[in-house]
């Protein structure tokens, strides 16, 4: 599934199991440059198509009277198929335009405050064109929040999607009244006044898809409410292993050990040209495939992150692989022409998975690689095995042996030894 329809798929899953009894869901949305603006064309064609995919989800849509006087919006779904959401909008005093187009929407909900006296004869035309106008009591936030998604409840609109402006948004947060984040990061910097503010938001593990060039971010109170994991027992050719696949993307391949003992770990980045297509550029299939050998027979984990090409992702991979066929350059000095660093890979994500969840100590880590045994000895109590293939295999494809003495060059990785497998150090 593209990148794109995951995206899709995840939105409509969050809001389809989303539900608050006593009030609507609120969803807050929006769209931002890389330095925090918010006015002006902002994203990509495929992020825009993402918001209005938002929108047709949710029975209602909200923002604040500011938004409404800068943008004259008409916050209707007319980039995909599907029903327009109730417009609802935030407007103390009633400053609305009548000329603005959601004044001609019969189905438009207003709140206003219930004290305020102003603009009785736009109220009344307003009225006459259908328009529903909600007085709505007042805090030190300004119009009551709780208020407003209660009423939208009781009016049978179930969700909600606040959308702006900026102000609105940080009401929300600031009430904690909302149960989904969607946010999209546009890739180029804006000069506006209208931009997101001190907003104070916790929101640990969010999903992230890219978007044309865009970052679309996900959040939901659900993925706190949910296991971080889902695990089945996998039959494989080397044997049955545990399999499991965490919300935040890693997935493992483990076999029972005993925690008191060296665990063997193999902390194993993707590589799909080679582990899919069968490239021969690289030793990344005969290493995955080793250590799922090892762990089924002494038991372990392989900890298996979404991070192709060193980090710089496939179609760079791809890039830096013409390079090297093109320009006679190593792998090292194939991604350095790219622009790249030597290594983007970070471990970060794989220390809660082995010492909160595997309660990991102790550590044998099946790599050649020095960093990840530099990363791993600040946390562990450490020894190594190093994981190389055996010369017969270098001498049948001379590419990956060149490729591993680059890295042995450039990146110290250790060097190949006739066994594969070589005790290698002791770590106190």
């Amino acid at each position: 599934m593209g990148t794109k329809l995951r995206a899709f798929s995840e939105v409509s899953k969050i809001l389809k199991r989303a539900q608050n009894n006593s009030r609507a869901v609120v969803s807050l949305c929006y769209a931002q440059s890389l330095n925090g603006t918010m006015a002006g064309a902002i994203s990509g064609h495929e992020s825009m198509v993402m918001t209005h995919h938002l929108r047709r989800c949710h029975d209602a849509i909200l923002i604040g009277i500011n938004t409404l006087i800068k943008d004259d919006s008409q916050l209707t779904t007319r980039l995909v198929d599907g029903k327009n959401p109730v417009p609802i909008i935030l407007d103390s005093n009633l400053k609305i335009p009548l000329e603005s187009k959601l004044s001609h929407r019969n189905e438009t909900i207003i709140f206003k405050d219930q004290f305020c006296e102003k603009n009785k004869e736009k109220e009344e035309i307003l009225r006459e064109r259908g328009l529903r106008i909600i007085p709505c009591p007042k805090n030190e936030m300004g119009l009551d929040l709780n208020f407003v998604a209660r009423t939208i409840k009781s009016m049978g609109l179930n969700n909600v999607m606040v959308e702006g402006g900026s102000k609105v948004l940080n009401s929300f947060v600031k009430t904690e009244l909302f149960d989904n984040y969607f946010l999209t990061v546009a890739s180029n910097y804006g000069e506006s006044d209208i931009r997101i503010q001190d907003m104070d938001l916790n929101l640990p593990n969010p999903n992230m898809f890219q978007l044309g060039e865009d970052i679309f971010l996900s959040w939901s109170k659900q993925y706190a409410e949910t296991p971080h994991f889902v695990e089945t027992l996998m039959p494989t050719k080397h044997g049955n292993l545990m399999m499991r696949k965490y919300r935040t993307g890693e997935i493992c391949m483990y076999s029972e050990f005993n925690k008191n003992d060296y665990v063997p770990v193999r902390i194993h980045s993707s590589c799909i040209t080679s582990e899919v297509f069968g490239s021969l550029r690289c030793d990344c299939t005969w290493q995955l495939e080793e250590s799922l050998k090892r762990i089924n027979q002494t038991g372990g984990i392989v900890v298996y992150l979404n991070q192709e090409g060193r980090g710089i992702g496939l179609s760079d991979k791809l890039r830096a692989y013409n390079l090297q066929a093109t320009q006679k350059l190593d792998t090292v000095e194939a991604n350095m022409a790219l622009g790249h660093e030597v290594d983007y890979r970070d471990f970060e994500g794989c220390l809660n998975i082995l010492k909160s969840d595997f309660q990991i100590t102790k550590l044998n880590l099946l790599t050649n690689n020095p960093e990840k045994l530099g990363w791993a000895r600040k946390h562990f109590d450490l020894i190594n095995e190093t994981l190389l293939p055996p010369q017969d295999l270098l001498n049948m494809h001379r590419e990956m042996a060149q490729y591993l003495e680059t890295k042995h060059e450039k990146l110290a990785h250790l060097r190949n030894d006739k066994n594969g497998w070589i005790q290698n150090t002791i770590y106190d």
